[in-house]
């Protein structure tokens, strides 16, 4: 398989799988706790910084000038948004519900801990996963990290605050890539804000949000072969929104590829 095409498979399972709770649901220093951000290279010619707030008034952030912003306009009770960067760098932010009220940060760090230890490490034999306990600035936190030879290095900073879970990730080609741009990450954490959102859904909003979240799953069941599986995934995403476009074309492409009508 191409260095691409391994990386880009890399970075859509592990997606799948750190933001699973939701979606159904370098290392940081030894004590778990974050060093005081260091200045990002390559900062002094650039224009200047533009905050960032949320639609959903999770939280707001101030991205590294100069990158590019993502928008998923698919998603609504969650919040998404990605910011590229040089040499093909993102940093990628993840808001929502909890999957189930009461969800802790232990609960968090057991099932981080379940993936890293099983299902990684099944997928890509070859990679190194880790996660701890740390902060996001003042918070209690749960820190990951992702390393798969030529393919993607990765971290992820995730937290919960009343109710919402928070997963900011930064992630890179290749580890001297992921080393020369992580003062960016390292900043943005410093500067990122929490806030108490009072965001109100319809039922059609939540109906939406739920089908958006069988979509991703049946696109990462897709993506690692499993056609069946992600028509299943399929099938109740259009249970909850029957008028999903998406998801209808994704249907008819999978009953195709397994000989369905």
């Amino acid at each position: 398989m191409r260095r691409g095409s391994t990386r880009w498979a890399f970075l859509a399972f592990l997606g799948g799988v750190l933001t699973a709770a939701l979606g159904g649901c370098g290392e940081a220093p030894p004590s778990g706790e974050r060093e005081p951000a260091k200045p990002a290279v390559g900062t002094s010619d650039m224009p200047e910084q533009k905050p960032y707030r949320d639609q959903n008034g999770y939280f707001a952030a101030l991205p590294p000038a100069g990158w590019s912003q993502e928008d998923y306009p698919e998603e609504t009770i969650r919040s998404k948004v990605a910011f590229h960067g040089p040499e093909g760098v993102t940093i990628r932010i993840i808001a929502g519900p909890t999957p189930t009220p009461g969800y802790s940060l232990d609960d968090l760090y057991r099932e981080n801990k379940a993936k890293c230890e099983t299902v990684l490490p099944a997928k890509f034999p070859n990679g190194t996963f880790a996660v701890k306990r740390g902060k996001l600035g003042e918070r209690d936190a749960v820190l990951q990290t992702a390393s798969i030879p030529s393919a993607s290095e990765q971290e992820v900073v995730m937290a919960i605050h009343k109710g919402v879970w928070y997963s900011i990730s930064f992630a890179a080609g290749d580890h001297d890539t992921f080393t020369q741009h992580h003062p960016h990450f390292e900043r943005f954490c410093a500067d990122f804000l929490i806030m108490d959102s009072d965001r109100k859904f319809s039922d059609a909003e939540v109906a939406a949000g739920l089908a958006a979240s069988k979509k991703r799953l049946a696109e990462l069941h897709a993506a690692a072969g499993h056609q069946a599986e992600a028509l299943q995934y399929v099938k109740e995403g259009l249970a909850l929104d029957p008028t999903n476009k998406a998801l209808q074309e994704m249907k008819a492409d999978l009953e195709a590829k397994l000989g369905q009508k």
